[in-house]
């Protein structure tokens, strides 16, 4: 087989792997999700080696960690860049940090309460929802759609590791800090973002 005839079934594969996926029943639908995303890199890591610099002709584009060859995402705005290094360079919880992140998530506050994206009739009176200390409520970032796949902590250097991925759209990310709700907050915003 030549490398097209290769990436093409790997292709075909994926793409059978996601409709699959969408089809299955929740306790499969990881499996075949799983599956789908490991054709799909298999692709990507040979269509890179194939022609490195097809993916270094985009420099103004933030792309996922892992559907790069997928689809192509809008890119970022400088404030979005800026409030993610924020985020990511943070060693601890903080109010401060809870607001930046429910900023860019989309909550508002009006009269000193803050309210989800699209809804007046839930807030929160005082300081934003613990995003960075709480794991539950860094769960309410994940935009609808998206689904967490994984969160493991790498013993080695400590770092928890989060994967989020939407069927829908055909993409996956990851992201990883010192402190489990950040990390989720970091892969949820990059889902929001992009």
């Amino acid at each position: 087989m030549t490398a097209e005839e290769i990436i093409k079934e790997l292709r075909r594969r994926a793409a059978e792997q996601f409709r699959e996926a969408e089809r299955a029943d929740p306790p499969h639908k990881q499996y075949y999700a799983g599956s789908a995303w490991a054709y799909a890199d298999a692709e990507a890591l040979l269509r890179e080696h194939l022609c490195p610099e097809e993916q270094a002709n985009e420099p103004d584009v933030t792309l996922c960690y892992r559907c790069h060859h997928q689809q192509r995402h809008h890119a970022m705005t400088e404030e979005q860049r800026a409030q993610l290094a924020k985020i990511e360079s943070a060693t601890a919880p903080s109010w401060e940090l809870d607001e930046t992140i429910a900023r860019a998530a989309g909550w508002k506050k009006h009269d000193e309460v803050w309210y989800m994206p699209g809804s007046y009739m839930l807030g929160q009176s005082g300081f934003a929802p613990k995003f960075t200390s709480s794991i539950d409520r860094a769960m309410l970032l994940v935009p609808e759609g998206w689904n967490i796949i994984s969160m493991d902590q790498v013993l080695s250097d400590g770092f928890w590791g989060v994967d989020i991925a939407s069927i829908e759209a055909k993409s996956a990310i990851y992201s990883q800090h010192k402190i489990l709700p950040i990390a989720i907050c970091i892969a949820a915003l990059k889902a929001r973002f992009v």
